[in-house]
């Protein structure tokens, strides 16, 4: 159960508020524009590069679960050194908004697979619309299932990623590169990633907002 229509003009105005402003800062950037203006596809290319190996991950492999075997899709790059793994999933797009707000869109799956449990996310997503609550924290949704929960289940927002000590370099043309991006758990991730471990018997040793890693993201736009 785990779990940006605009004139060209327009258009340009939108990715230079996504770019300059969402991804130098984390913070989202405050186009005066009509606050429900619909979301427009952007062309864009690159990686969101996730590494898993913050103490909330490392709980995962308490409880005899061991650490777990990685798998991926083609596409999906894995790097794995000490306890940490690295997941490099490939950028198919953004959309963004009049109201500064975006997302960015990935494909591909990586599966974590140990004694506990069966971890597999999804097309991740990156993703903030501009509303208040996202102006620190950025979504990240992903999809999971594991043997003991076989249902469907719906997206969800798994981890944030904290922008507050982040930096943002620009490596090339139409190019920004965001690193040192906190990722933590959401209320419902920790509660999910208790549950796959060991269900009700270590409830709690996953808690909210807690490290589960780091992020970085090198997106480059097609203008």
């Amino acid at each position: 159960m785990l779990k940006i229509s605009l004139s060209r003009r327009g258009r340009r105005a939108a990715i230079a508020a996504f770019a300059a402003g969402a991804m130098a800062t984390g913070i989202v950037a405050t186009t005066a524009t009509s606050a429900n203006a619909s979301p427009y596809p952007v062309g864009a290319s690159g990686t969101v590069s996730v590494a898993f190996g913050g103490p909330a991950w490392s709980h995962l492999n308490d409880y005899g679960c061991g650490m777990p075997y990685v798998y991926s899709s083609t596409g999906v790059d894995v790097f794995t050194s000490g306890h940490q793994t690295r997941v490099n999933f490939p950028i198919t797009g953004t959309e963004v908004d009049g109201n500064g707000g975006y997302r960015i869109d990935t494909s591909g799956t990586v599966t974590f697979i140990n004694y506990c449990y069966m971890i597999t996310f999804s097309t991740l997503r990156v993703t903030n619309f501009g509303t208040g609550g996202q102006q620190e924290f950025f979504d990240v949704s992903a999809v999971a299932h594991n043997t003991g929960d076989a249902e469907n289940t719906p997206r969800q927002v798994f981890f944030v990623m904290d922008f507050g000590t982040s930096v943002t370099s620009y490596p090339g043309p139409a190019t920004y590169k965001t690193e040192k991006i906190t990722l933590l758990t959401s209320p419902e991730g920790a509660e999910e990633l208790n549950e796959l471990q060991c269900g009700i018997y270590c409830y709690g040793t996953i808690v909210p907002y807690q490290n589960v890693g780091n992020a970085r993201i090198t997106v480059t736009f097609t203008y």
